[in-house]
């Protein structure tokens, strides 16, 4: 192999290791982050949340919801025309609280150019500012996500002391079963280690910087209903990267922060549900673009899985033993940071060996969205998402 190979390989270990630094200066320094003990904020909160077949995971949410706001701020949920008993559970809830109001909806055909989610979100919004228009802040998240004590006020005092039109944050993964366990933290390591919340967060920024979590957004309700809310997103798969870029095309201020013990969420309980869930979007992720998708899955093939290979080849097979020395050295970088981070995330670091498994299989899902999307294929919860934006 001549110098121009050696310098391409030699480039690999090296943004392994400034990966490895990256991760330990923003854990250390990052300044975007929300946690129970931050100072509370003022302004009045209502949480909104979507819910479309959920009963397995609606009344931990509701539970924890009710538990984090106290006992008078309004929770308001629409019951997105679910078939699996998430309507009875809502009755039952809704006799044992109050401040609770159920929406149903979802029985009829979606409107032209809308998607479900964005237009629950909607009539959410709707519904609040009938119901409780003196609401200052609109608290979205998915019912999945269970909220920790305390922690609604202190995402409504980060918003106001940064002056912010809308907030979202990361929480805590809960990953349960072997494959979440493979491949859920592969697609996060995709998608946290392509942004900086740094400059996602500055005055003025790029659209492609912009990242968000429709786990959990907060919108300034006069900012969300003079910028036109979710109608903004219509008929985007990702209608919380689309609103983040809405509100900033607007010269409206938002902000992405680390919100590990503001909430948790476990996204989806099987490898089915992984990768149902993410083919819908991830090609939409890369802004449908066939050259990113090329360009990362051989990055990913070149980068994360040939080391792999290369160290038992090269130390006990047939290949110099050179170059299973720089793929023993890049292995070691790639478990150090997952190691790592698994520990930052709380995560089981046992499953840190299974890295490879988990990337080779985001390789395929990322294809899989690719031609799903580009077949109009790609379906959510029974509906047909189709070749939208």
């Amino acid at each position: 192999m001549g110098p121009l190979g050696w310098s391409l390989m030699a480039l690999v270990p090296l943004f392994w290791a400034a990966s490895l630094a990256k991760a330990t200066r923003t854990r250390s320094a990052s300044p975007f982050r929300v946690g129970p003990g931050d100072p509370p904020g003022e302004g009045s909160v209502g949480v909104l949340i979507p819910a479309r077949d959920e009963a397995a995971n609606i009344v931990g949410c509701l539970r924890a919801a009710r538990a984090a706001l106290g006992d008078g701020p309004p929770i308001l949920v629409l019951d997105d025309g679910s078939t699996d008993g998430t309507g009875a559970l809502l009755v039952e809830l809704q006799a044992q609280d109050p401040n609770l109001h159920v929406i149903v909806g979802g029985g009829a055909p979606l409107p032209a150019g809308w998607l479900g989610k964005p237009w629950a979100c909607q009539r959410l919004a709707a519904a609040a500012a009938d119901l409780h228009p003196d609401l200052a802040w609109l608290l979205f998240i998915d019912a999945d996500v269970r909220l920790a004590p305390a922690s609604v006020r202190a995402v409504v005092g980060y918003a106001e002391r940064n002056q912010l039109d809308l907030l979202s944050g990361f929480g805590q993964l809960e990953l349960r079963s072997f494959w979440e366990k493979v491949l859920q933290p592969a697609v996060a390591g995709l998608i946290l280690g392509a942004h900086d919340f740094a400059k996602t967060n500055a005055p003025a920024k790029p659209d492609a910087e912009l990242i968000a979590n429709g786990q959990l957004m907060l919108a300034r309700a006069a900012s969300y209903r003079a910028a036109g809310g979710h109608q903004l997103v219509a008929n985007n798969v990702l209608d919380d990267v689309g609103l983040a870029q809405a509100f900033v095309g607007r010269g409206l201020r938002y902000h992405i922060a680390y919100m590990t013990s503001v909430f948790s969420c476990r996204m989806y309980t099987s490898i089915s549900e992984i990768w149902a869930g993410w083919n819908k979007n991830l090609f939409a992720g890369f802004g449908r673009s066939w050259t990113k998708v090329i360009v990362v899955v051989v990055g990913i093939f070149g980068v994360v899985l040939a080391p792999w290979l290369a160290a038992p080849l090269g130390l006990l097979g047939p290949l110099p033993l050179s170059i299973g020395l720089w793929g023993a050295v890049t292995v070691g970088l790639q478990l150090a940071l997952r190691f790592y981070l698994d520990g930052v995330f709380d995560q089981d670091r046992r499953y840190s060996i299974t890295m490879p498994l988990g990337w080779a299989l985001l390789a395929l899902l990322i294809l899989s969205s690719a031609v799903s999307t580009q077949l109009g294929r790609t379906r959510w919860k029974g509906r047909a998402l189709g070749p939208v934006g």
